[in-house]
């Protein structure tokens, strides 16, 4: 039987983000590649993807994986974190400012942003 019929996907989500926490980003990568084999058109198995090539330090990817998310959800304000922080890795501080803009416009009272912006 497989894995994931016996697992809740909110259950493998949270597991996943768990990994992402606690540095293990290899392992999180490998579960959220697991489910997009499952489910490619799943949007928030790509933040997982993109939060955990993020951890770690794998800016091409996480880049790419955020593009794609916000051509989904335009929206979307960890995918406009995550552009601010490679862009800034990449020396592009001025994208890295628009995307941080973009995520506070969205979560103007996150605390931890404002103290970044």
């Amino acid at each position: 039987m497989d894995t994931l019929q016996k697992i809740p996907l909110r259950i493998y989500y949270r597991k996943i983000d768990e990994l992402i926490i606690d540095h293990q980003s290899d392992a999180a990568i490998s579960r959220a590649e697991y489910l997009l084999e499952k489910y490619p058109k799943n949007i928030a198995v790509y933040k997982l993807l993109g939060k955990a090539f993020l951890d770690k330090q794998d800016f091409d990817y996480a880049n790419t994986i955020f593009d794609v998310i916000l051509r989904v959800e335009p929206d979307d304000f960890v995918s406009h974190i995550g552009i601010s922080i490679i862009s800034e890795s990449f020396g592009n501080l001025e994208k890295s400012l628009k995307s941080m803009r973009r995520a506070y416009e969205l979560e103007p009272s996150n605390e931890s942003l404002q103290i970044e912006v």
